[in-house]
Formats: structure tokens, sequence, C-alpha cells
């Protein structure tokens, strides 16, 4: 049933059910929750989200039992912080007093609960309205990283001697088909610049075979029927580089497999 509503008399918003800060670090912010009087469902029964540039966005609200109601708020996953004033009208011309809400990224920024205003931590970056703690790359050109002794806005020169970070490749069997070998290996916030060298070996170290693998791919695969006769086992080894640079990681080696041609 609907609540009962004074005629004429916009709805109240009595209540924000949580923080009114939402860290985007913490989960996603894009639903609130509230307890309201005096809103009818219908049709017209919307939130409406206000950002300090004046723009707003309208969306459906969401009656869940008694006075509880959700709103939607608009996509903040790419700002560092956004605030927003949030209402709801029953007919779409009253609308309920404004709650405010401030959505941030807590790997840059703190914000103050009394104030809502937010300032940078120390030792992060804010880059193109992103978060970066101090060390991390650029996600499109790992030679750049975050410096704060340099500029804690702009992008700095990484060392010129590291290596994007590849961990120890595992060798298994493929589980989807056993006439295949998979050589995987773990790579976490790889630039898109950033490329991998996988390298088969038998026996005591003879390379049977060399790929290359662009960032977003961590695994390479190995046909048993590639494999010499001779073989007794099988290695796999997996470097990182950066794309147009001639120096390679040292390589990381997995462990052998046994093998037979049989």
């Amino acid at each position: 049933d609907d609540c009962q509503r004074v005629q004429g008399s916009p709805p109240t918003l009595t209540r924000l059910r949580g923080s009114n800060l939402c860290d985007l670090v913490q989960r996603p912010c894009s639903t609130m929750y509230f307890d309201a009087d005096n809103f009818e469902m219908n049709d017209d029964f919307k939130c409406k989200a206000e950002t300090a540039n004046g723009g707003y966005v309208l969306s459906k609200a969401n009656y869940l039992s008694g006075s509880r109601l959700s709103c939607t708020l608009p996509d903040a996953t790419n700002q560092t912080v956004t605030a927003f004033s949030v209402s709801v009208t029953s007919d779409g011309k009253n609308y309920s007093n404004k709650i405010n809400i401030t959505v941030f990224d807590s790997t840059c920024m703190t914000c103050d609960l009394n104030t809502h205003t937010c300032t940078q931590k120390a030792d992060t970056c804010l880059i193109d309205n992103q978060c970066y703690q101090q060390g991390d790359r650029n996600p499109s050109d790992f030679t750049k990283m975050c410096n704060t002794s340099s500029d804690i806005h702009q992008w700095a020169d990484a060392p010129g001697d590291s290596f994007p970070p590849v961990g120890k490749p595992t060798l298994s069997v493929s589980t989807d088909n056993k006439s295949l070998l998979k050589c995987s290996f773990p790579a976490t916030n790889v630039a898109t610049n950033v490329g991998f060298k996988v390298t088969w070996y038998i026996n005591e170290g003879s390379m049977v075979d060399e790929v290359t693998l662009p960032y977003d791919e961590t695994a390479a695969i190995k046909s048993v029927f590639e494999i010499p006769l001779t073989a007794n086992k099988v290695l796999c080894s997996v470097s990182s580089f950066i794309m147009g640079a001639a120096k390679v990681s040292p390589p990381q080696m997995s462990d052998s497999l046994p093998f037979s041609a049989a």
C-alpha cells in the first residue's frame, strides 16, 4: 500500500541509512537507502541526484517496505570525489528535502563527514582525476609512475632498469584438452605497453619454442605433439618487457613437468 500522503505536500526524507560518505574502495556506491514520509508510489515516484555544477539525473525511486526506499546514484567510479544532493518526488513537481552524499576514492582522498570537504592524502598522486599511490605505474605506459617527490598531478619517469613484475609460471596439462600444455603466470596491474616472452624447454634446458604475449594474456599453450620425442620433462619460463625496448626481465622458471611421448 502507498504510504499516507498529504496532498500537495512534498515527500520528506527522514534518514539516510548508512553514512553520508561513500568510499568507492569499499563498495560501488551506486544505491542509497532512505527512510521517507509522505510519498506515493506511482509513475512519477522518482529520485533526483543533483551535482555541484547544477546538473542532475532523475531515476526511478524503488519502494522497499514500510517507509523505506532506495535511489540509484549516477556512476561516479571514474571520479575522485563527487558530491550529490538527493531528493525524491511523487508528482514530478514537489521535491523533498535534500540529503547530501559524497562519493570518494580513499586511495588518495580523505573526507570529513561534517563538512563534506575532501583533501588529498600524503604520498599519493591525483592524475587526470584518478587516484594513484606512490610507485603506481601509468596504466598505459609502464615507463611512467606516480612519484610524489616530483609532481603529484603529473606522471614522472620510472627507473630505467625496472621491469613489469611477473611471477613464477605454473606448467600443467590443460583441463579442457589433455593434448595441450599450459604455461600460466601471475601478473597484475600491467600497463598496456607491456609484453611477455614465454620460452619452452625440454630436459636440461634445451629450448624448443618462444612466443610473445600481449599485456592482457597471462598463459601460453603448447601442443604435446610439438614436443620432441626425446623429451622426458618440459619447462617454461616467462620474462616481461616494455614494447619497443630491447631489454627483457630476468626469466622466471617453472618447475619441470614429467613428459612421455608414448
